[in-house]
């Protein structure tokens, strides 16, 4: 997990190579990464990433 602190927002990232984006906001879901920031006041935004090593780049 990849987290990003900003003035107005938090972006947590969980990156994942070779299957799902899905995959990846389930592991931020059900891991409760997010849930050290929800008293902070911030907006919370949470992304999924798959790499695909085949090609070379994020696929989804």
């Amino acid at each position: 997990m990849c987290a990003r602190l900003r003035t107005l927002s938090i972006y947590l990232f969980e990156f994942k190579l070779e299957k799902s984006a899905e995959l990846g906001m389930a592991q931020i879901h059900g891991k409760d990464y997010f849930r050290k920031y929800l008293l902070g006041g911030k907006q919370i935004v949470l992304m999924g990433a798959n790499f695909d090593f085949a090609q070379g780049q994020v696929t989804d």
